[in-house]
Formats: structure tokens, sequence, C-alpha cells
């Protein structure tokens, strides 16, 4: 049984000015968070998280290129994203899961991918259902709504995962429905959403009449001027226009005025697309919202606030819980290390060979390798098994071989051991202070004059070694 709940707030703005938007935790600042995690890990990212020369504006998609073999290039990449609002989808499952699923879509469309090119993953978190059909309901109308979304647009959910636990003792999570939306893209076709320059026409490409059959012509005119070169820069709004143009202008300081139309700048469309354009254009689908500006303020119809004051105010709402900026006590320290002197190795090779291990965790060996590559350098990937102590015992002996008859050990990057807590390069470690191992690396380093390089979780463990800042392996307390 579906529970009949007050829907009205769905159909009214959610802000009343941009200063309030600004300071709302549905639209905060995620910067703070995100920078917890590394994201430049591997070499294929085509959007990094935030965009703009300041980086300030949050992409909405992360894109990035198919894994090749070392030697080999490609430009293909995947394109994904999610949508969920927690909110729309407590007022209404059904609705808030066909949301869900719309929004994920519009976010690729706008960072360049074919919507017809599309797939679905969901993940799904519930409350316990026990015996009382007002639960039951919950995920029978939110699956019935993302049904009906893949009906209306013609895209097939490939997989996902459900949970019916979401509870403790009288504590229940919001029913939830997140959509996964991926798509192939060409690397140099990806968009990314800040605003570029100034004096571009800005438009939003929304659904006409609410209809599927709209919604889809309005994304395949958007398509049609990405593949034309004519879109410079796209949202897929979440709550409303508003929001939008406030994100677009952090990137790169450039500024917004509205023009006048019509246009509820707090009111959510599922599926509208906000573009910056290099020209103005005749599109059905299509209404030109205003214009970039060199100064940089936001103006929407009579309300208009700097750049700058809306940032302070969107980064301040979630700075008690993750900052952006890392408090200093005083004079920040100054650190220093005595220079060495560099000579040429005693031992000439017109072709050094690099050795790879790869690590469980490790995925960034591709990577690593094609650099080697392109370096003029010969490189070897060896996988070590540590699927039993013989399996151990064995990748030793292969590694020491392979050592002997290299001149540098590179230390890829990835998730050592899973990078539990305090676990970041932990195996790898474990796996260099073992006897036949450290004198292995001892020699190369002392004994033919040879290097070793490491990156991410390379260098963690180059650290935890010792053989940074030592040059040997020792004991240490890192």
């Amino acid at each position: 049984r579906v529970e009949e709940t007050d829907r009205a707030a769905l159909a009214r703005p959610l802000f009343r000015d941009l200063r309030e938007m600004a300071s709302s935790l549905k639209c905060a600042s995620r910067r703070g968070l995100a920078e917890r995690f590394d994201t430049s890990i591997g070499a294929g990212s085509v959007l990094m998280p935030f965009g703009g020369r300041p980086q300030r504006t949050p992409a909405q998609a992360m894109a990035a290129l198919l894994p090749v073999l070392p030697g080999e290039e490609t430009a293909a990449c995947s394109v994904m994203a999610w949508g969920f609002d927690p909110d729309r989808t407590s007022a209404d499952p059904y609705a808030g899961a066909k949301d869900s699923v719309i929004v994920s879509v519009a976010k690729i469309v706008a960072a360049g991918a074919d919507y017809k090119k599309a797939y679905l993953t969901l993940q799904e978190f519930f409350e316990r259902l026990r015996d009382d059909p007002v639960r039951w309901g919950k995920p029978f109308a939110a699956l019935l709504g993302a049904l009906d979304a893949q009906l209306d647009l013609g895209i097939a959910a490939i997989g996902g995962k459900y949970s019916m636990s979401g509870s403790f003792n009288d504590l229940d999570v919001p029913p939830t429905l997140i959509s996964f939306a991926i798509a192939p893209a060409e690397a140099g076709d990806v968009l990314s959403p800040e605003f570029k320059k100034a004096d571009h026409p800005v438009y939003r490409f929304a659904p006409r009449d609410g209809s599927a059959g709209s919604l889809k012509r309005c994304w395949e005119g958007f398509h049609a001027l990405c593949r034309a070169g004519k879109v410079e820069a796209a949202w897929a709004e979440e709550h409303g226009a508003g929001e939008a143009v406030m994100n677009m202008s952090f990137g790169n300081r450039v500024g917004f005025r509205a023009s006048g139309t019509g246009v509820d700048w707090y009111l959510p469309c599922p599926g509208a697309i906000i573009a910056e354009l290099k020209e103005e254009i005749n599109e059905p689908d299509a209404v030109c919202i205003g214009f970039t500006t060199e100064e940089p303020v936001v103006t929407t119809g009579g309300d208009s606030v700097s750049i700058d004051k809306l940032l302070a105010l969107n980064e301040a709402v979630l700075e008690g819980v993750y900052p952006n900026r890392a408090p200093v006590d005083g004079m920040a320290p100054v650190l220093e290390a005595a220079s060495v002197a560099r000579t040429a190795p005693k031992l000439g090779i017109a072709k050094p060979k690099v050795l790879i291990p790869v690590f469980p965790g490790t995925n960034c060996e591709y990577d690593s390798a094609r650099a080697v590559l392109r370096a003029g350098l010969d490189a070897e990937t060896m996988v070590l098994n540590n699927q039993s102590a013989q399996g151990v015992a064995d990748s030793v002996d292969r590694f020491v071989r392979a050592a002997g008859e290299s001149q540098i050990i590179f230390l890829p990057g990835g998730f050592s051991a899973g990078d539990e807590p305090d676990g970041s390069g932990k195996f790898i470690t474990a796996f260099f202070r073992s006897a036949a191992v450290t004198e292995a690396v001892t020699r190369l380093l002392r004994d033919r004059d040879g290097l070793m390089l490491g990156i991410c979780n390379g260098f963690q463990a180059l650290i935890k070694l010792g053989l940074i800042p030592f040059g040997d392996i020792r004991e240490t307390d890192a």
C-alpha cells in the first residue's frame, strides 16, 4: 500500500533568493568532502571533480578514458553520473525514483554523451519492511517509478544492488533509489560545466509539455549542438536553474545576467539543462535565459549577488563538518632538506629496464608502464601472488631475479590491501622488508646506482620503508 502524503511541496520553489539557495544544505559545496579522496589517481581522468581556474565549479559527471594496454592509446571514455533527491523520494517514492533516473541521464547528456547509448544501474536502500503494507509500498512504488522512466527513455538497467535493512530501533533511512547512468563518449567531446567566457548566450533546454517525447527531443537537440561544437558548458538542473548558473559561475568567476524571461529560478525541473553557447540559436526546445558577463556577479531578475559572496555562503554550510581550509596556528612550518649531489650512474645502459611490481590493490600498472615506454625505457610488470605462503615465496624469488636484471624499480599506485585504516602501502612494505627483497633493493641502489620511483601507494611505501628520505630500507615510525 502506498502511503498518502502531502506532495504539494514538490510543486513549490525550493528557495526565495540566491543567498538562501547558496546557504542551503541541499545546494551546499561538497568540496571539503571530495578533496579527502585522491581524485587524480590514474592517468585516465577526463574531468576533474572541480572545474575552472580556481577549481570551484563541481563536475556533475565523471569521465575517464577506457583502459588499454601499455603502448596503445585511445580517446574512448566512459561518462557516468548519479541522480537522487531524498526529499522528493520521501514525499513520493514513485516520482522521486523516476526523477532519479531522469536526472542521472540528464547529467551525462549535459557532459556531452548521447542518452540513446546509456545504460543504468540502480542502488536501492529502504527501511526494514516487517509486516507493514506501507513499508512494503515504498520500494514497490520506487521501483515502478524507475521502471516507468526506463520505459519512457528506452534505457535499460543492467544491474544494481538493493537492501531492506535500513532500520535501527525506531530510526529508518529515507526511501532511497539512486540511479547511475553511464554511456560511452570521445574524450574530446566531453563538456565541463563552468562558464568559459563573457558575452555568451545562456540557454535553458527543457521539455515544453512534460512528456517523455518532449524531453527526448530536448536532449536530442542539445546533443546535436554539442556535436556541432556550439556548446561551451552545460549543467543538468537538480534544484532549479538558479543553482545551475550559480555553480557554473564559480569556476572561472564569469558572471551571469538574466534576460526578461519567465524562468522560475528555484523550481526543480528534472531533465532540464542550462547551457552556455557560442552563439545564439533558434531551437524550439531552447529558451535564452541570459548572458554571461565579465562582471563577477550573478543576477536573476531583481536579485543580484557577487560570485565571491555566493561562494563564501556556499562553502560555509559544511565547513564545520568537512573543512575546505586547514586551520593554521601561527606561522606554517618551513620544511628543509639537505641537497644531495647528483651524478650519472657508474654503469651505462643504453635502454634501462624498469621493474613494475603489481601488488593486491594496485590499479595503475598500465599507466605506469605506458609512462615508462614513452620515456624510451623497457618495462616489465610483475604480478605478485599472495594467495598462499608458497605463492608469496615464489613471488619473492621472481622479484629478486627481476630486480637483478633491472636498473629501476617503479612502485605504482592504487589501493594496496584495500587501503584499510593505516594500511596504505602496508602490504608493499611488508613484502620489501623480507630479507631477500631488502638485499636485492640494497644491491640495486648502492652497488649498481639504480633508482626507485613510487607514486600514490608506491610513494607511501617509500616513506614507510625509509627509502625517503634516508635512501635505504630501515625501521621508521611512518
